[in-house]
């Protein structure tokens, strides 16, 4: 049995406790003895805009989890907070997955029964994103400032919670996530296993129109990946909203300010707009009015804090400012890559890296009938293209080191 550290506040799924308690005066006793023992962090709520984005969380769970889960809020040594959520037999391998931008862990839900049968799955929000705390973000710092502001954070996390993730662990991340998740495995290269990015953003250089962006130091001579013609099509359509996105960029405007000032009945809309037509396709109606919820409660609770990422990390267009394959000699972990053929995230870029850092980067799949949020429009063939990743990058680490 491992043990988990209690630096924590947790709470669980619904179950039936059938357990009883000794009424007797000596238990009376020792109870009002500890209740004046100084507590670590069990007595320490979350902020109330923690509590309200968990609630909305649940009933995502509530919806599509069948099996018994644990939340913990565990605490930083700085006194920060971040949303966990657990599930899985102790004994399995550990898995931790990370969400995207404007995200959290409650967009794996449809994913986390499959996922617990054959791992302990830790979903962990990244600090100032989902239901975690959200402190102060360096909003004019530099890209390292801003990508250690999550990685340092849960690499904290990591070690708050005790054995059960000392030893080397799968990491998985989304988007964002899976860009900063990648960072985490060039820094401390000693805990992942194997790394999984799912559609990340930030692998490949800026097109040519954007390098003038960035500073010269962050430019490369590599020439950048040219645009496929669906790309294209794709860009001359939303010219328009396109250049309002990127005007919004760059003044630091966030979609969660867009939500914040537009006040709850309007916001609560475009929220509902953007997941009807988004996941029409492959969520039931009641799935699809919880996540508009979700994402609405996430972008409004709390003050502004890790949605500044998006800003101080990528130029407008999710290019990275300092992109992953001019530091992928960093990334000395097996790394497999995930998207989804409707994806607008180009896996050409894997597939270029694959080609300099072949040794490393094990294997490039693409789930059919999906985008970029693969695991939640096709979750079937996505578990099927995962578990078949991670045991052919599992036989060939174990044929290279016999």
């Amino acid at each position: 049995m491992q043990r988990e550290s209690t630096n924590c506040i947790t709470s669980t799924s619904p179950t039936t406790n059938n357990d009883t308690y000794s009424t007797s005066w000596l238990v009376k006793l020792q109870n009002w003895f500890a209740s004046w023992k100084p507590r670590k962090t069990s007595l320490v709520q979350p902020p109330i805009y923690c509590q309200q984005i968990a609630e909305s969380e649940t009933k995502l769970f509530e919806m599509f989890v069948q099996q018994r889960w644990e939340r913990r809020f565990v605490e930083l040594p700085n006194g920060e907070l971040m949303n966990t959520v657990i599930l899985g037999d102790h004994d399995k391998p550990c898995l931790v997955l990370t969400p995207g931008y404007c995200s959290g862990i409650g967009v794996f839900a449809r994913n986390l029964d499959t996922l617990s049968q054959h791992f302990r799955v830790y979903c962990v929000d990244w600090l100032g994103c989902g239901a975690s705390s959200k402190p102060k973000f360096p909003l004019k710092g530099t890209v390292e400032q801003a990508e250690s502001y999550f990685v340092d954070s849960l690499e904290l996390w990591r070690q708050q919670m005790g054995d059960s993730l000392s030893k080397p662990f799968i990491l998985v991340g989304h988007s964002l996530g899976g860009y900063l998740s990648a960072v985490y495995a060039s820094k401390y290269p000693e805990n992942v296993e194997r790394l999984v990015l799912l559609s990340p953003v930030g692998i490949p250089h800026a097109p040519e129109q954007q390098t003038s962006l960035s500073s010269p130091s962050q430019a490369s001579s590599a020439q950048p990946m040219k645009d496929d013609e669906r790309v294209q099509q794709y860009r001359r359509k939303y010219r328009h909203w396109i250049a309002l996105f990127t005007w919004f960029w760059k003044h630091d405007i966030t979609p969660h300010s867009v939500l914040r000032v537009t006040g709850p009945y309007f916001g609560r809309w475009l929220t509902m707009k953007y997941a009807h037509r988004r996941f029409q396709h492959c969520l039931p109606e009641a799935a699809r009015v919880q996540v508009a919820e979700y994402v609405y409660e996430m972008c409004v609770r709390g003050t502004p804090s890790g949605e500044y990422a998006l800003n101080a990390i990528l130029l407008p267009g999710a290019w990275a400012k300092q992109p992953l394959c001019d530091r992928w000699d960093k990334v000395r972990v097996p790394t497999i890559f995930i998207y989804g053929e409707q994806d607008w995230m180009d896996y050409r870029a894997a597939l270029a890296l694959k080609q300099q850092y072949n040794s490393f980067i094990t294997d490039i799949r693409r789930v059919p009938f999906a985008g970029h949020y693969l695991f939640l429009e096709n979750p079937q063939d996505f578990h099927k293209q995962f578990l078949e990743a991670l045991n052919s990058t599992t036989l060939s680490h174990e044929e290279s080191t016999t």
